[in-house]
């Protein structure tokens, strides 16, 4: 359900020169429920199974943000689908305080059954599934050979009703009602005997654990291609859940991890964030809660039933400290506007009784019928594990190994000094003095290694990169959860503006329901402000190409859920502002538009270059080309490689940017730029390309068995002497190289006669004679092998047999010197020939080896 999308909207931006919540508030009508970032995804390296990846996050708002969790989306590169294939949740639950930033390192358990591209994110959300945010950690490839389950085609039926639903629409059924499962199924390996496991999580898979099923409903897998149906066991409280699906084998995971939605109808209620204006109180202060409450999971536009309604919800909160002891009284609220399963924020003053460390805040959501929900969220800003998953570099990182170790290696000096200060005669000692001081020092240095720590906060002048989580009201629709992270404060001239967004909807949508959005950047935003359809805005935004919902039959689109905003910045020094156009509509009418004005930011001049490279796609079939995009600012030079090395991206590039195609590439490249400054200060950026490997490969080998070229392979050079011979054979196979089928492959030479081709099998390829013109030493001539759709093709250079056309050597040289610079008898440099001198038993010259 929480990804069941249907329409978006968009903006945000910190400000260096900040705009003040109320006016941003005013301009979008936006509610900001969250202010935590998550951006700077990377991949720091993949092996043995693992992919160590690294992000950070951070606590822009100004009251602690606690129950922070994360997990990875994996999704599949080679389609347009949203589905994850596969999901991986971290059993962690950490808060930050206002301004505190924490970078992760951690751990993806690559299934064995993923094989192919794939785009891997990010996303960070409460314990009750509140979205805070999302970011792309970048693209890789897995070669995995287990079961895989077709996210993208896999859909939900109720009843075994014809109608269908999307694996992230969050159905919404009746207690009793029997929800199933449809996925198509690839297994490349033997026939397989499977259980289907199910974990099931409130909310999302980043809440609460319910518990893990094996519903007994035990398969057999056949080899290649097929279709399983599998009944869910579903629970019985009226919320919304999100159930894991996982193929097992001999009590081993043999599939990637299915996530899917689903709501159970009736009176319901989330307590999705609690924040706290502080972590500690004094007694006879009071403390500001801040809370973010949805309503009824199922009552939404084109639910499958009438919703129930709330009677009189109300909130009631109580702090205590670390201990469990009461620190205030309980408080009560009214919360209306819950009644119709709208969503809510409060924001509560709660009297404190008794001094109050390490707070935790309890919530309890009821109406008349009891009670809907309950929630208590610590918010000290410590980090704290509480299900004990591995493969979380958290607070104990290799940089706090080594603190801990200082702090230990320093202490008893520490103690030796105090005794050698007290041992001291007199206490205007020298030595008693220069004791003290160093204790200060030592002391002082103790002090900050045990306070540092993998949370910090932000340094003055960096350029700090926020993120906000709005909660926007549509009408007739509902309430979306929008989240944005990635927004700097400044940025450089021309460097590349990346800002990850994510939007989510409180309810579901089973209705006909689209949106389309664009972004852009305006210097001078109050024309826009006034008036957002005017030619001046909408030719200044860019079409983010995001559509959503469902068509005109209700059958539902792969619903775009999140993406990445793109753009340079502008090249001119200044301040900016980020906005964003929305339309909506419902059944073919626009029901709503908007215009929401971001904070702004500033372009400032870079110390040095900065450069961005960014590509059209990143994943291309065998065969295609893609553009390479890219803008740089502060640079006096940049130069383009590649690796494998590109025919097109080499050399000198445009120091200020530019777009350019990569050619048709057979084989994953990446591609580089680095530039540099008048100072010699130089950055780059790369970005990799992945291209779908056939089904067959063509290899072609020399007679030996060695091979030589393949269909994913650039062109290559042989170079033969004219009148030598050599022979080739074919082979087409899963991998490149000589093992697998031999083929008789169709390998055709060009008419110009440089080399002739046998009819048999090996095909042997021989240098003809080089036609006898003036100055002529080589020439050269394509051979191209075709099977099964590949083709591998050879740039057949023949060299002029230089001995042939020389009279009897007189130079009295060693076996296998070079040649080069040297001139033969004939007065011919034999660094036109191939190979080095060899010479008789009477040390004369005779014909240059191969």
């Amino acid at each position: 359900m929480r990804r069941a999308l249907s329409f978006l909207v968009v903006s945000l931006m910190l400000s260096f020169f900040a705009v003040s919540p109320a006016e941003a508030q005013a301009a979008s009508g936006f509610t900001v429920v969250a202010e935590t970032a998550v951006y700077g995804g990377k991949i720091v390296r993949q092996n043995a199974g693992k992919l160590t990846m690294e992000f950070t996050l951070r606590n822009g708002g100004s009251t602690v943000q606690p129950d922070i969790r994360y997990g990875v989306e994996v999704l599949d590169a080679s389609t347009s689908s949203t589905t994850p294939v596969d999901t991986q949740s971290f059993d962690e639950t950490f808060s930050l305080k206002p301004g505190e930033t924490v970078t992760k390192t951690v751990n993806y358990d690559i299934p064995e059954s993923l094989q192919g591209v794939y785009r891997v994110q990010i996303v960070a959300r409460t314990a009750n599934g509140l979205l805070l945010g999302n970011t792309s950690i970048g693209t890789a490839r897995f070669s995995g050979s287990g079961v895989i389950l077709d996210a993208g085609k896999c859909y939900l039926t109720v009843n075994d009703a014809k109608t269908t639903y999307t694996l992230t629409q969050g159905v919404d059924i009746k207690e009793g009602e029997t929800l199933s499962i449809h996925c198509p199924v690839r297994n490349p390996g033997s026939e397989k005997t499977v259980a289907p496991g199910y974990t099931t999580y409130e909310r999302s898979s980043l809440g609460a654990k319910i518990g893990t099923t094996n519903a007994g409903q035990d398969l057999k897998i056949q080899r290649g291609d097929s279709d399983i149906t599998l009944i869910v066991p579903t629970q019985t409280k009226p919320q919304a859940y999100e159930t894991v699906l996982t193929m097992i084998e001999n009590g081993k995971s043999v599939s990637a991890d299915l996530s899917f939605h689903y709501v159970i109808q009736g009176k319901s209620a989330t307590i999705q964030n609690i924040q706290t204006d502080k972590a500690s109180y004094k007694s006879g202060e009071t403390a500001l809660v801040s809370l973010y409450l949805s309503g009824i999971a199922g009552s939404f536009d084109g639910s499958r039933t009438d919703a129930a309604t709330l009677s009189n919800p109300t909130v009631s909160l109580v702090m205590r400290n670390g201990t469990g002891a009461t620190c205030s009284a309980v408080v009560k609220k009214s919360l209306a506007e819950l009644q119709n399963g709208k969503a809510a924020t409060a924001s509560i003053e709660v009297p404190v009784t008794v001094d109050c460390q390490d707070v935790v805040v309890s919530v309890t959501l009821a109406d008349d019928s009891g009670v809907l929900a309950e929630h208590s969220a610590a918010v000290s800003a410590n980090t704290v594990i509480e299900r004990g998953k591995a493969g979380v570099n958290q607070i104990m990182r290799s940089g706090d190994k080594l603190r801990v170790i200082a702090l230990f290696a320093l202490i008893p000096i520490l103690i030796f000094l105090v005794m050698l200060v007290r041992s001291s005669k007199g206490r205007g000692s020298k030595k008693g003095k220069s004791a003290k001081m160093f204790i200060f020092l030592l002391s002082a240095a103790i002090g900050g290694i045990a306070l540092s720590g993998s949370v910090s906060a932000a340094k003055r002048g960096d350029a700090i990169v926020v993120g906000k989580t709005y909660a926007v009201d549509i009408p007739s629709f509902g309430t979306v959860s929008l989240a944005v992270s990635g927004l700097k404060s400044e940025y450089a001239p021309k460097e590349e503006m990346n800002i990850d967004w994510r939007a989510e909807v409180a309810t579901c949508t089973n209705q006909d329901v689209q949106g389309q959005f664009k972004m852009g950047v305006d210097s001078a935003f109050t024309q826009c402000k006034s008036n957002a359809s005017s030619s001046a805005c909408t030719g200044m935004l860019k079409d983010l190409g995001a559509v959503i919902g469902t068509d005109a039959d209700g059958e539902h689109f792969d619903e775009v859920q999140d993406g990445t905003y793109t753009q340079a910045a502008p090249l001119a020094a200044g301040q900016y502002y980020l906005g964003l156009w929305l339309r909506g509509t419902q059944h073919g009418k626009i029901f709503n538009t908007s215009f929401f004005q971001a904070e702004s930011f500033k372009v400032v001049a870079p110390p040095v270059p900065v450069v961005s490279l960014g590509v059209d796609k990143d994943y291309l079939k065998n065969g295609e080309s893609t553009r390479i995009n890219w803008t740089v600012a502060g640079a006096t030079e940049c130069i383009a490689s590649a690796s494998p090395a590109s025919a097109t991206w080499t050399a000198k590039k445009s120091v200020t940017g530019g777009s350019e195609s990569t050619g048709s590439l057979i084989q994953d490249t990446n591609f580089t730029l680095e530039c540099r400054n008048a100072n010699g200060d130089k950055s780059s950026d790369s970005v990799p390309v992945f291209v779908e490997k056939p089904a067959s490969i063509l290899t072609i080998c020399t007679d030996d068995g060695t091979p030589f070229v393949s269909s994913l392979q650039p062109m290559k050079d042989m170079r033969i002497i004219q009148g030598r011979s050599v022979g080739l054979r074919a082979f087409s196979g899963t991998t490149e190289g000589c093992g697998g089928t031999d083929v008789t492959a169709s390998i055709v030479a060009g008419n110009s006669g440089v080399v002739t081709l046998s009819s048999g099998n090996p095909k042997v390829l021989t240098g003809a004679n080089i036609p006898n013109t003036a100055g002529r030493d080589s020439a050269q001539e394509t051979v191209s092998a075709t099977s099964d759709g590949q083709t591998a093709s050879i740039n057949v250079i023949v060299d002029e047999n230089c001995v042939s056309r020389c009279a009897a050597a007189a130079a009295t040289v060693c076996e296998g010197t070079p040649v080069e610079g040297v001139k033969d008898s004939c007065g011919v440099a034999e660094d036109d020939c191939d190979g080095t001198r060899s010479c008789n038993f009477n040390w004369k010259e005779v014909q240059p080896g191969v």
